[in-house]
């Protein structure tokens, strides 16, 4: 870590340390290397003192993966900003709870955020910049040094994605950034200038921001960026012809990039999962079309990034891995008992990237953070040092009394030849008896009865994890991260 722990230092290290001319940010509109991109920091970051931020003002980043928004990043944190990056895809609705709540001095977004943005700033003092084909900083001639920051200095405000409908900041410090940054990229990947990665998962989320922007600033590699939407045959596109050699995605696209027969996993020395449960079906099913590492691991907006992670010669299918460095581990029960082997309980991790706390929200905040431990708010097992994830503890089921995984009911419905996506939730039958209702999306053509779901479920499950009603759905509804938004789903299931 540097001396000063600023988190800019990651970018500056490339330049000096002969790499300027090395590629950074691979995308449509040509190449940026690391002295390109450190340039246009020290510029924006002029700008940005022209508009009058001082440390600590939030600056909102409403942009698809552009290298507008990581020079904007580098230019906060080069300043003692605090950069507040969301999604384009956020309704009004959700950027107005974060502009309320966050209350940042400027604003930036791209043509696909402004409108949104500029309806959910209606009435809020704001200035709002709608970054075009022309940079920002282009008109600035002086640029600036980045300032010398203390490893407290705090650098990002991450909203949670929504999951359960309620928005949260989690404040990140220069010196989370800097752990993050030496953690999956050097720890389990030994990313090298010769590498390129590729992120399915979006710069204005905490996995896709590590994945991206500075990860491979820590380990001097490039990365591949694209402004619009994923879709498989997207993906399929960008990896023909950009060829990376590590591709970062949750496990609903690898499920769909399977069938895609097109797709050049040669190119390809690894691939990461994470988001979301790897199940050992897909993971063994991905492997083997693949042939290359497959490596699930578990992280989150409170922890920046990943704090877990299998390795290369070191998987247990279904585990999302061992601790990474610096990282503790420990399950407790309900009444604050830590756990042993193979029980499942609630998640306690302490590490050096844990935030600092919600934003403005003391009482999360001491909820969370007990004793130098962060409550996840995740169900695990450890077993043999590897760790099992089992689901959200608020999504825990108790159907006459025993406990049910919700997860453990979609994979089994995902094993289906017929079954795209899957999800279950409770539904209220009267007198306190509470049921499963699934909900599938079908894959493309498939037809699919009633009663042969409920058989195979009924084969492979104990009676009474078996939904006893089933929906055909076009979709799920899921967040800008793809993430379930299971709560959505059990305001709208109804008892026949």
């Amino acid at each position: 870590m540097p001396p000063e722990g600023s988190a800019w230092h990651l970018l500056r290290q490339v330049v000096e340390g002969e790499g300027a001319t090395r590629p950074y940010l691979v995308t449509a509109g040509g190449m940026w290397t690391y002295g390109q991109v450190w340039e246009a920091v020290t510029c924006a970051a002029a700008f940005f003192q022209r508009q009058g931020l001082t440390p600590g003002d939030r600056v909102v980043l409403v942009m698809g993966d552009r290298p507008e928004l990581v020079v904007s990043f580098w230019a906060c944190l080069a300043l003692g900003l605090v950069a507040v990056p969301l999604a384009p895809a956020f309704s009004p609705l959700e950027l107005r709870q974060v502009l309320q709540d966050a209350k940042p001095a400027l604003a930036l977004a791209d043509t696909a955020g402004a409108r949104p943005l500029l309806v959910a700033a209606e009435g809020i003092r704001l200035p709002v910049l709608v970054v075009g084909e022309r940079p920002y900083w282009a008109d600035v001639s002086e640029s600036v040094a980045p300032l010398p920051l203390p490893g407290d200095t705090p650098a990002l405000l991450l909203y949670t994605s929504g999951t359960t409908g309620q928005m949260k900041g989690a404040m990140h410090s220069h010196a989370n950034v800097l752990a993050a940054a030496g953690g999956l990229g050097p720890q389990v990947l030994h990313l090298s200038p010769e590498d390129r990665v590729f992120s399915a998962s979006r710069m204005f989320f905490a996995y896709g921001l590590g994945n991206s922007v500075y990860i491979p600033a820590a380990c001097g590699c490039a990365a591949v960026v694209h402004p619009g939407p994923l879709l498989p045959a997207t993906v399929r596109e960008i990896m023909q012809q950009y060829r990376p050699t590590v591709f970062m995605a949750v496990p609903s696209l690898y499920r769909a990039l399977l069938q895609d027969p097109a797709v050049p996993w040669r190119v390809l020395r690894a691939a990461v999962s994470a988001g979301e449960k790897l199940p050992p079906e897909l993971w063994r099913s991905l492997s083997r079309r693949a042939r290359i590492p497959v490596l699930d691991g578990l992280g989150m907006t409170e922890t920046l990034h990943h704090i877990t992670s299998n390795r290369v010669g070191e998987v247990a299918p279904g585990s999302v891995g061992r601790p990474l460095d610096g990282f503790q581990l420990q399950v407790v029960g309900e009444g604050g008992e830590v756990l042993g082997e193979g029980e499942v309980g609630e998640l306690w991790v302490r590490g050096p990237s844990v935030m600092q706390g919600y934003w403005r929200q003391e009482e999360k905040t001491a909820r969370v953070l007990q004793g130098g431990w962060l409550r996840t708010g995740d169900l695990v097992a450890l077993r043999g040092g590897f760790c099992f994830y089992y689901g959200r503890r608020d999504e825990l089921l108790k159907l006459g009394g025993i406990a049910v995984f919700p997860s453990e009911v979609e994979t089994v419905l995902k094993k289906h030849p017929a079954v795209a996506e899957a999800a279950v939730v409770p539904v209220e039958r009267g007198a306190g008896v509470v049921t499963l209702k699934a909900l599938i999306v079908l894959r493309p053509g498939a037809t699919l009865k009633e009663s042969e779901i409920y058989r195979f479920c009924r084969q492979r499950l104990a009676a009474f994890k078996v939904p006893r009603e089933f929906q055909w759905v076009e979709n799920l509804p899921l967040t800008a991260s793809g993430k379930l938004r299971r709560f959505q789903l059990v305001a709208g299931a109804r008892a026949p």
